[in-house]
């Protein structure tokens, strides 16, 4: 009953919804059984990011949650002190996540900056590779970063 504007993401056996009324669903994807439910104080805009151990999706409230890979347990939050514009997206092995001036290169278990890129200003997407992440910039600059 909320607008949906993100992407829905796929997390097999489950299915990541994001609402404009800052509500993160979690739905069996078999039978659209909802198995968990997250509310935040921002729009949910963007994907979720899947790794083997979690799920992460932020908001323009600033902040990236991360639950567990059944999407019942909380794991860990993380504010990137801007609205969450940009992914999150998983490579390598990190989470990476920005908003307009800052992007950020996340340890999936423990939540904490492995690396971060300020004085940019970030638009569009986070694109991974194997071995790099391609982010797009106001001023028409595409910078790749390699991966930590």
């Amino acid at each position: 009953d909320e607008p949906v504007f993100s992407p829905v993401t796929a997390a097999d056996p489950l299915v990541f919804v994001g609402t404009d009324r800052g509500t993160g669903v979690f739905l069996e994807a078999a039978t659209g059984a909802e198995v968990a439910r997250y509310s935040t104080r921002g729009l949910i805009r963007g994907p979720a990011a899947v790794t083997d151990q979690a799920i992460c999706f932020g908001s323009t409230d600033g902040w990236l949650r991360t639950v567990s890979r059944d999407g019942k347990q909380p794991l860990w939050a993380y504010h990137l002190r801007g609205p969450v514009t940009l992914g999150p997206c998983a490579a390598g092995g990190h989470l990476y996540a920005g908003s307009p001036r800052r992007l950020v290169a996340l340890d999936p278990v423990l939540g904490r900056p492995i690396n971060d890129w300020k004085g940019w200003s970030f638009a569009g997407s986070l694109v991974p590779t194997t071995d790099t992440v391609y982010v797009g910039t106001s001023t028409g600059q595409v910078l790749a970063l390699a991966l930590p």
